[in-house]
């Protein structure tokens, strides 16, 4: 997804902070690259601004600020992780997404990607018309990327394994999760927040996957408290 669809987060931040979005390759207005992987997304993050910054990311865009932090950490003053989890796919000892049901998604892109997108926005949005309609009102403000370039993201989230390395991170963090999010599971954002050295944790009752869009208020606020 690209920036568009922070939405009303952004009007919250933006009397407090300056603001810098970024759209993943192959979204909005970054070009694809050959090869989008979550090294080089950090590498580019890390070249992006001149000074350190606070850096907020969502799902997958968490994985990426985990990565900046653990291979530029000089870049990074503290990192917001939203409804992020280190390894998205479960196994016997983090808990994820189900391996087979993945693997449908991946599927469906292969099949027809308007499917596969609002299944997608369907389970961000706890099946809530108005939230799920907000986020593919923002999505349209470009074209949806190529099939490609979400098999690329895709391939990140089922490869990507970061709870080795998270003790590694020392940079203050803000662990945020919605109670009832259907991709990332609440134990996993506990254990996300429990295995980094210096982790504030926040579970908002009656969120899902997209809390900056349900909860963008609460979101605002709680940054500025770990900022401040």
């Amino acid at each position: 997804m690209h920036s568009r669809v922070w939405g009303k987060l952004v009007d919250c931040l933006a009397t407090d902070f300056r603001l810098t979005l970024v759209d993943p390759p192959g979204h909005g207005l970054s070009p694809p690259w050959p090869k989008w992987t979550l090294t080089g997304t950090a590498q580019a993050l890390a070249d992006l601004l001149a000074e350190p910054a606070l850096w907020l990311g969502w799902s997958l865009g968490g994985q990426v600020v985990l990565e900046l932090a653990l291979r530029f950490p000089a870049q990074v003053l503290g990192l917001v992780l939203v409804a992020t989890n280190p390894r998205f796919i479960a196994d016997h000892s983090w808990p994820g997404m189900a391996l087979e049901v993945f693997e449908s998604f991946a599927q469906e892109v292969d099949r027809d990607v308007q499917v596969a997108i609002q299944r997608f926005l369907t389970l961000c949005c706890l099946g809530a018309k108005v939230h799920s309609r907000q986020l593919k009102k923002a999505l349209e403000r470009f074209p949806l990327p190529a099939p490609r370039v979400l098999k690329q993201g895709l391939e990140i989230l089922r490869s990507t394994d970061l709870c080795p390395k998270l003790a590694e991170i020392t940079r203050p963090c803000l662990v945020v999760g919605g109670r009832e999010d259907r991709l990332v599971p609440v134990a996993a954002i506990g254990q996300l927040a429990g295995s980094l050295p210096q982790a504030q944790l926040v579970i908002l009752e009656g969120a899902g996957h997209v809390p900056f869009l349900t909860h963008p208020q609460e979101v605002a606020a709680l940054v500025r408290e770990f900022l401040f």
